[in-house]
């Protein structure tokens, strides 16, 4: 006859006994010993003997018949630990009470705040034992928060209408959170800076130069968090104004514009007041004062004083003001998509580019990109898919070349069977097409200001002046003061060319 061994109780759990064991199994926050001995109970209670218990767990036998003793002796308090021996408590629930409410309504002498120090001594405690007790309780002396209370009449009234416009914008709208990051100053440090190692942070000097200062004025669609910015040597009503034409501009004409904005007086100046009156698509919410902190756009600050700001380093406002994308070129090859992995190696899509480039259409950076005409084996329908994924996004700028071999790359091995004939045949249709996208782009430039460094003396006309705009466009100009060369302007643009644009500066300051 097989053995059995001496007979097991039956273990029988209640519902509550059985939630509380799931319960300690499953929490993070119980000790492993207690939701192992919680699994034991779980599994004991199946009705299956202690030996597979123990192999299905990975414990020993004689650790499940334990626990299951235990259990059955104690039921749920049997899985606690008990208390275990040592030297008793020093510090009273008294002298607890005493250090919390001298914390919070007091302060010691000849200081504004309790220090672990200060408390310890009145206390007779030790300090380390002071950083317990404040740990226990949450407090935590050093620290402060700040606060102000807006004492706007209408407080409730406009937050209703802001949070509103976030939740519910009106249809056939945008709204725009709009503000000005003012003040931002080009800083260069006196030293290099020690790089990050191992166990050492990165290391920078204390002291910086300043090599002065400008504005970054923001407009954020508070719906997908695009961003039309500019950068102002400074944040009058005149620069705010340029800014609101930015954005004029930059917003299709059939949608209405709802900006919320502080209450800085260049917001509300007699010159803004009057511009708006000429555009009555744009529609002013003013937030409550001293309620910065509901206008969306603080956020981008935040980010851009973060990551941008903190440890930057610029020698210049002008290196400053640079600071992101300005310009994007793609080295796109080739419209096709099976040709363009087959032959130059790219496997991306053409939808794939379109979704990209319609992302920085949005951000308004201006995009080139590289293409290649008459690759080997290259077909009629193929140089057609290019034509067409051009005319889909519409470039801004192109450098297109006629194919020629290059050792190492996938089309090198292949024969070059396309004539040269239509080689230049294809490249010159597509510089014509890529003509017209830029003139396009250029007639659409008239009218607005823009702010162009002043490269030197015009090539056609000695007496006139040239710079380049933001998206890399000539533009020529007169201009009485010698000095320009080399500084940032303001110019409005009046007529466009084929090849270059032409200005009227908007004011005498230099940048």
């Amino acid at each position: 006859m097989a053995r059995t061994g001496r007979p097991k109780a039956d273990l029988v759990l209640t519902d509550d006994e059985r939630e509380q064991l799931v319960r300690w199994a499953r929490r993070r926050k119980s000790s492993q010993a207690l939701a192992l001995r919680s699994r034991i109970v779980l599994e004991c209670a199946t009705g299956d003997a202690n030996t597979v218990v123990a192999e299905r767990l990975g414990v020993s036998r004689p650790t499940v018949g334990k626990w299951r003793s235990r259990f059955l002796e104690h039921r749920l308090d049997g899985l606690v630990d008990d208390p275990r021996p040592g030297r008793p408590a020093t510090v009273t629930a008294e002298q607890v009470e005493d250090v919390v409410v001298a914390t919070l309504e007091s302060t010691p002498e000849n200081a504004t705040h309790w220090s672990r120090a200060k408390m310890a001594e009145r206390t007779g405690l030790s300090a380390s034992t002071i950083g317990r007790v404040w740990k226990a309780f949450g407090l935590k002396p050093h620290r402060t928060d700040g606060f102000k209370l807006s004492n706007d009449p209408l407080f409730v009234e406009k937050v209703y209408d802001i949070v509103g416009l976030y939740l519910d914008p009106p249809e056939s709208a945008v709204v725009l959170s709009v503000d000005e990051k003012s003040q931002v100053q080009a800083l260069s440090r006196s030293q290099p800076a020690f790089p990050m190692m191992p166990g050492m942070p990165e290391k920078r000097t204390h002291d910086y130069f300043r090599h002065g200062t400008t504005s970054l004025f923001a407009a954020m669609n508070v719906e997908d968090g695009t961003v039309i910015a500019s950068t102002h040597r400074r944040h009058r009503a005149t620069e705010f104004k340029k800014f609101l034409a930015k954005i004029d501009q930059n917003v299709p004409e059939h949608l209405d514009i709802h900006v919320v904005c502080d209450n800085y007086g260049t917001h509300k100046h007699p010159t803004v007041k009057t511009w708006l009156e000429k555009h009555p698509r744009f529609h002013m919410h003013f937030t409550p004062t001293y309620s910065s902190w509901i206008n969306q756009v603080e956020r981008l600050f935040a980010e851009v004083t973060r990551d941008l700001l903190q440890r930057s380093d610029h020698r210049s406002v002008q290196a400053l003001e640079k600071v992101g994308c300005n310009r994007i070129s793609v080295g796109l090859e080739h419209g096709n998509e099976e040709f363009r992995q087959k032959i130059v190696g790219k496997g991306f899509s053409n939808q794939r580019i379109i979704d990209a480039f319609k992302i920085l259409d949005r951000y308004t950076i201006p995009v080139s990109i590289n293409n290649i005409i008459g690759f080997p084996g290259e077909t009629d329908k193929d140089f057609e898919d290019t034509m067409k994924l051009i005319n889909d996004i519409g470039f801004d700028m192109s450098f297109s070349f006629v194919y020629s071999a290059r050792p190492g790359t996938p089309a090198s091995d292949l024969p070059d069977d396309t004539p040269m004939e239509v080689k230049k045949q294809r490249l010159s249709i597509l510089q014509d097409r890529l003509n017209q996208n830029v003139m396009d782009i250029s007639r659409k430039m008239v009218g607005s200001t823009q702010r162009i460094l002043v490269t030197g003396l015009s090539k056609k006309d000695p007496g006139e002046y040239a710079g380049r705009t933001e998206n890399n466009r000539i533009v020529n100009f007169r201009h009485e003061n010698p000095e320009v060369v080399g500084h940032f302007i303001d110019v409005e643009i009046v007529e466009a060319y084929p090849n270059s644009l032409r200005g009227v500066p908007v004011s005498s300051e230099l940048y």
